[in-house]
């Protein structure tokens, strides 16, 4: 007879047989990036999603796309700390 498995290791067997731990990575980074990006960021993103290993963020406004892009770099640094991986690659404000 077998011996019972512990429901977290059948849930993260069940999610590697299933191939779903990339998306559920991706959908952790989105989660991370609404808690990171807090205030006045809100205002004026409209969207945000994932495209081949790169965070793309709709921005409304053209002098918050052009200082988020310059600072992508430790926004990108701050997005793989909170998720505790390197799950994308790069960020993109759009």
């Amino acid at each position: 007879m077998q011996e019972p498995k512990r429901l977290g290791d059948a849930i993260s067997e069940a999610i590697k047989k299933l191939g779903l731990q990339r998306k559920l990575d991706e959908a952790r980074v989105i989660e991370a990036w609404n808690e990171i990006a807090e205030g006045a960021l809100h205002e004026v993103t409209d969207s945000v999603w994932i495209d081949r290993e790169k965070l793309i963020v709709k921005v409304n406004s053209a002098v918050w796309r052009q200082e988020l892009h310059l600072q992508r770099k430790a926004w990108l640094d701050r997005l793989t700390k909170t998720v505790g991986k390197p799950t994308v690659k790069e960020i993109l404000f759009r």
